[in-house]
């Protein structure tokens, strides 16, 4: 088959397969749409004269491009994730059999260790909301959550109150790939959602009706840019690092559960990991827990 190909048969092509992963795959809005930025702009970049150059040179030429435009590894690596996923399943349905990723090896990631705060900078973050106003109190429960069971940004956001199960304190996450777990849910983190929910979210929720367990000034489901705008907000107040963002509150959650002496399996499964190397990230110790180690555990550490 040519490797020139019609742009509009292209198109639904790509149709096709982000219907697949929302419906057979179950994959997120998010992720979804994460797969077609990708490959839209692989596909702008192979484009020529009404067609699609789908062959193996065109897409060396692409990765020559992204690495003169100075893109990190880890964001090649997902864009050729992206673009293998998509040939592949051309050829399960035998939409199309030419495979140009065939040659293609994925770039190495380099070591990234992610960013987290300390116990003493969190017990900080923690306080920095005021719990006079309904929003003070939401936002304390929002972080409280955050630390104490690891969530994805959209899992907070897609809480629900019948998620919540107060006699065995742990929460029903709907995950990646619409993959159930159990969390559990702190005392601290349950005793500020409690106050939440009965001294702030009825006067959020105003004569609306919704399940959403956290709302926004209007009584609406809050989104995640309300939710980064606020982290945002008090990372400044309390004069914290300014790459603490959602995601690095779950960071944080995982690093703190480990160098506690958590298992790695038990944090891979309250994280919703389906592989563990992707929890490994987090075994990263500070110098001084390693030195602390080193010296409480091997028997000719001291003289």
């Amino acid at each position: 088959m040519a490797s020139l190909v019609e742009q509009d048969k292209v198109n639904k092509w790509l149709e096709h397969f982000i219907f697949y992963l929302e419906v057979e795959r179950g994959y997120s809005k998010n992720t979804t749409a994460s797969y077609t930025t990708d490959l839209k702009e692989y596909l702008e970049f192979v484009e020529t004269d009404k067609n699609y150059d789908l062959s193996s040179q065109m897409l060396r030429r692409y990765l020559t491009y992204l690495y003169e435009l100075k893109r990190e590894k880890s964001t090649v690596a997902r864009k050729l994730a992206a673009l293998r996923s998509f040939f592949r399943f051309l050829q399960k349905k035998e939409i199309y059999t030419e495979d140009p990723m065939v040659s293609i090896k994925t770039p190495k990631r380099g070591l990234y260790l992610p960013e987290f705060l300390y116990p003493n900078e969190m017990e900080i973050l923690l306080k920095t909301p005021k719990l006079n106003t309904p929003l003070g109190k939401r936002d304390r429960a929002i972080i409280e959550v955050f630390y104490s069971s690891g969530l994805r940004l959209s899992e907070l956001v897609g809480l629900n109150l019948t998620d919540i199960d107060w006699d065995v304190g742990y929460l029903h996450i709907l995950g990646k790939g619409n993959k159930e777990r159990l969390t559990p849910l702190g005392y601290y983190a349950g005793e500020s959602l409690e106050d939440y929910l009965q001294n702030a979210r009825p006067k959020l929720l105003k004569t609306q009706e919704t399940e959403a367990v956290f709302l926004s000034n209007r009584g609406q489901r809050i989104n995640r840019r309300t939710v980064e705008y606020m982290l945002d907000k008090y990372v400044l107040q309390a004069g914290l690092n300014s790459g603490i963002s959602p995601h690095a509150l779950r960071h944080t959650f995982a690093t703190h559960m480990l160098e506690n002496g958590a298992d790695i399996r038990s944090v891979q499964e309250l994280l919703g990991h389906e592989n563990v190397s992707t929890t490994q990230i987090y075994t990263h110790l500070s110098r001084k827990k390693l030195r602390e180690v080193y010296f409480a555990t091997h028997p000719r550490a001291k003289s």
